[in-house]
Order: C-alpha cells, then sequence, then structure tokens
C-alpha cells in the first residue's frame, strides 16, 4: 500500500484526463479525528471551506458516506451541496432536500435487540447505545479499561443470540449492529458511482477509516483511489494511505487546485 502523496504526480495526471471527479468521505476519524464521545466530533473548518470550493466545481460530487443518520453528519459538515448517505448506506440526503429516503426496512426483530440491548449493556458505566433507526451502534469511548473487555464479551453473545436477523461489526470503539441486509457503505457507494456515470466517466476517490469502509474498498472497480485514514491499517483492501484526518483536509485542498479552483472561492 503506498503513501497517496508520494504518488501525487500521477494522481495529478488521472485527474486532468478524468471528465469528472467523484469524491467519497466517511465522517469520524476521516473528515473529523475521534473525539472522547460521538458530540465531540467536528469537522475544522479548513476542510469545510476546501469541501465547499470543491463541490462547487463544475463536474464534481462529493459525497459524505457514514455511519451516522443522515441529518446528523449534514448538520454537522454544515454544507447544503453535498450528498449525505447514513446509517452505513441505509439512508441518503441530496442536496435540496429537506428529509433523508430510506432505502432499507426495518426487520421484526429490531424491537427486540434494542431491548436486549439495554439489558446487556445498562449494567457497564459509560457505555452508549445510539439507537440510528436502521442501525444501532453501542460505543465505549468512555468505558473504563477494565470493564472493555467484558463489553466485548457481551457484545459478541448478543450478536450470537441474534445470528441470523442481525448483522454486526466491531469498529474503532464501537459495536455495530445492522439488519440483515444488502445495504452498506459499498453498496452506496457503487451507487453513487454509478450515477456519476462510472468509472469511465469520473475519477472516484473514497477515503475511510473504519472496518465498514473495508466494505467500500472492496466493491469499488480496481481504478477507484481508496485511501485508508489512520498510522496503522493492518488488513485493508484500499490502494493508499493517508496519516489522519488532517491529511484528508490535505487532500481536498489538492483536489481543489487541481481542478482549477480557489479555496475561499464558492462561486468557481
Amino acid at each position: 500500500m503506498k503513501e497517496l502523496f508520494a504518488d501525487w504526480p500521477r494522481i495529478t495526471e488521472r485527474l486532468a484526463k478524468a471528465g469528472g471527479l467523484l469524491l467519497m468521505l466517511d465522517f469520524d476519524g476521516t473528515l473529523s479525528p475521534i473525539g472522547e464521545s460521538p458530540e465531540d466530533a467536528a469537522i475544522p473548518a479548513e476542510t469545510k471551506a476546501g469541501l465547499e470550493a470543491l463541490a462547487a466545481l463544475p463536474d464534481v460530487t462529493v459525497a459524505i458516506v457514514s455511519g451516522r443518520t443522515a441529518a446528523d453528519v449534514r448538520e454537522r459538515v454544515g454544507l447544503s451541496n453535498l450528498i449525505y448517505i447514513g446509517n452505513h448506506g441505509r439512508e441518503r440526503l441530496d442536496p435540496g432536500a429537506t428529509e433523508p429516503i430510506a432505502t432499507t426496512g426495518i426487520p421484526e426483530s429490531w424491537d427486540q435487540l434494542r431491548a436486549a440491548l439495554v439489558e446487556t449493556f445498562a449494567p457497564i458505566p459509560n457505555a452508549r447505545i445510539d439507537d440510528k433507526g436502521s442501525t444501532i451502534a453501542v460505543h465505549h469511548r468512555r468505558v473504563a479499561e477494565k470493564r472493555k473487555g467484558e463489553m466485548k464479551r457481551r457484545a459478541y453473545d448478543l450478536a450470537e443470540r441474534f445470528e441470523g436477523s442481525v448483522h454486526f461489526t466491531e469498529g474503532k470503539k464501537v459495536f455495530d449492529y445492522f439488519p440483515v441486509d444488502a445495504a452498506s457503505k459499498g453498496s452506496a457507494a457503487r451507487t453513487l458511482l454509478a450515477q456519476q456515470g462510472g468509472i469511465e466517466a469520473v475519477l472516484s476517490i473514497y477515503c475511510g477509516d473504519d472496518i465498514t469502509d473495508e466494505l467500500a474498498f472492496e466493491a469499488l472497480p480496481p481504478q477507484t483511489i481508496t485511501v485508508y485514514v489512520g498510522l496503522t491499517p493492518g488488513d485493508t483492501a484500499a490502494l493508499y494511505r493517508v496519516d489522519d484526518p488532517g491529511a484528508v483536509a490535505d487532500l481536498v485542498e489538492r483536489l481543489v487546485s487541481a481542478r482549477g479552483g480557489r479555496m475561499g472561492d464558492s462561486s468557481s
């Protein structure tokens, strides 16, 4: 896996030849540093300015693909001309829309899962259940280290109990429970690319830092510039890596320049 900016001259050549650009970005850990709690997540001002300038350019589409609800992530980014994919591909909020469109339903077992999650994690101080409607996340960012092993065992035991109706993943400081359906960040990213005319029409870039982003890395065509955000990628399908959200802000600024735009100029 290459460091992204070490290969920037070749990427710049591809940008010059591309008819359009599709930039897809995770939020937590990619645009925003991971904080002590999910409520702490915020996009840096320079990153927001870069996204605003980039999305205003001709033949450029910017999408945020997040595990958060689409409404939550749009509020945190604060830009109305981006596409927001929420709940790991299960809802979408387009520019100009006031309400997200759900792309999947909720299984009958979901109420049982909600009750079981409360019963399972309520005894653990600072464990936080984030019910997002069609997905549920259990955060342990503020759980004491001595309780994290117990929490992990409980999370996996609960996933086994609902095996067959619930899909489970362990991410960075979070356990995620999804309905068993076809929705994912990977399916959402493929749909976004198809709507832009496919890989023949645009250069596509996807940046993410967690296990659910791997589904997008794997689902997108090999010509896609897939970027893992973080110092220790481990086993990843991404072709490139950058260190942190600060490097993602740098990437956005470089893309603005490569497409002929200027930072702070949203009228280009």
